[in-house]
């Protein structure tokens, strides 16, 4: 019985040290059947973006020997596509973990980043560029660069290694968004946007050394903020059946993770616990629920919630109006909510425009739509919750906001106080509770 690749998202170690792995290398020729530029495919959470991008640089790269790590999986019945393996410099980037509470952090993160790529590819770089491009190598390597030069790190190595190798560059970048929500929650929005609109439209628009793109992340964030001017962008949501197969866990994937763990007879309540994301017209299962919920011998839980950062979805709750806390919790009843799903917008309109928070839990994977339709060029959904953990999730989220304002001591003085009778101490705490908790137009 194979391994379970809990917190593995390197498609090497998967192949090599032989755990178990739902083969989703046909993501290579759907990416390029479609031959787009640059493609931003938007997944929640957990969903296969981070080793996704990792298989796609194993076959891509032709930074070492990778064929046999697809020997034996779908692809390689595609001799037409195999002959893309190995062709490419491959440039890949995450920003998953540039989660930190100051600009200055992101910044020295981001930059760490870049010079870990550019060491990558150490030897091309110092022994074929000429003087000019060796100072600002070496000014990239030792930190002594400017911001506008980090900017245009990723277009100066794609040219740089274009030039060298004969071949152009592919860039992944993983979790584009992760430091604008990060930036947005500790108040240097500003900054960040600015440094990733001009970042990204240095390596990805009119890019000569650019073979094509690939970028995963939680949202898409609309032209007018990080994208604007990026007239090469195709964007594949969950709200579009391309690529809605290969984020996720299919039945029939879902099935073949269960016969080898012997545990089919929990299929029903596997289906109930975990299933329910709608991708298009495609089902989902995710896919860290079912393997954590492998590894713990069939025990059920809400796993995906300890991996999630649910402070921007806290705090547009908590300071949500009645009426959309009442449609929440009608949702939770089990009723089906009717609301245009936006697929594009700037992370601050969230708080001034109620409607986009539909948009970003359908996105992130707190609400799905049960069935979706264009009306006017609009997407409309009617959005449920997706499955029981799901459900689960809402149930400590909302809790945990409910109790906020109050300490757990003064929980147990109130409770003390009602039991009592003692009314003087009782309005004592209710009314701080008040006061901290409900809204003045409540």
């Amino acid at each position: 019985m194979k391994r379970l690749p809990i917190g593995i998202s390197d498609f090497k170690e998967i192949v090599e040290l032989h755990y178990f792995y739902i083969d989703k290398t046909l993501l290579v020729k759907e990416i390029l059947n479609k031959g787009s530029k640059v493609l931003l495919l938007p997944r929640p959470r957990r969903f296969g973006k981070t080793l996704n991008l990792s298989m796609l640089y194993y076959f891509f790269s032709n930074a070492g020997e990778y064929n046999n790590l697809f020997a034996n999986t779908a692809i390689a019945q595609y001799p037409d596509i195999m002959t893309y393996q190995g062709q490419y410099p491959v440039v890949f980037l995450t920003f998953k973990d540039v989660k930190v509470s100051t600009w200055q952090q992101a910044f020295e993160r981001i930059a760490a980043l870049v010079v870990n790529v550019f060491r990558q590819f150490e030897a091309d770089l110092i022994s074929h560029v000429n003087e000019y491009d060796q100072r600002y190598y070496e000014n990239i390597m030792s930190g002594n660069y400017t911001k506008t030069q980090l900017e245009n790190s990723l277009e100066w190595l794609t040219k740089a290694l274009w030039k060298i190798k004969g071949k152009k560059v592919i860039i992944l970048l993983d979790e584009y968004d992760a430091p604008i929500h990060a930036a947005y929650q500790h108040g240097y929005y500003q900054e960040m946007t600015e440094f990733i609109r001009n970042f990204l439209s240095a390596a990805l628009k009119d890019n000569t050394a650019l073979e094509f793109g690939v970028l995963t992340g939680i949202l898409r964030t609309a032209k007018d903020g990080i994208f604007s001017g990026l007239n090469n962008l195709n964007v594949c949501t969950i709200l579009n059946e391309d690529f809605s197969d290969k984020f996720g866990f299919t039945q029939e994937e879902v099935d073949t993770l269960l016969e080898h763990y012997a545990l089919m007879g929990k299929r029903d309540e596997v289906k109930q616990w975990y299933n329910g994301y709608q991708f298009a017209n495609t089902t989902v299962y995710n896919p860290w629920s079912l393997i954590s919920f492998v590894d713990k011998k069939g025990a059920f839980g809400c796993y995906w919630a300890n991996t999630s950062d649910n402070a921007l979805i806290k705090r547009l709750i908590t300071h949500a109006s009645t009426e959309l806390l009442m449609q929440l919790e009608s949702v939770l009843h089990g009723a089906v909510v009717r609301q245009r799903i936006e697929e594009a917008f700037i992370v601050p309109s969230m708080e001034r425009n109620e409607l986009i928070v539909w948009s970003l839990l359908v996105f992130t994977g707190y609400l799905t739509p049960k069935r979706q339709e264009l009306v006017k060029g609009r997407f409309m959904g009617d959005l449920t919750i997706p499955n029981q953990e799901i459900h689960g999730i809402y149930d400590d989220l909302l809790q945990e906001i409910l109790r906020q304002p109050l300490q757990v001591n003064s929980v147990r003085v109130l409770l003390r106080a009602l039991q009592e009778g003692d009314g003087v101490v009782f309005e004592k705490i209710i009314h701080e509770y008040l006061l901290n908790s409900i809204s003045m137009f409540d």
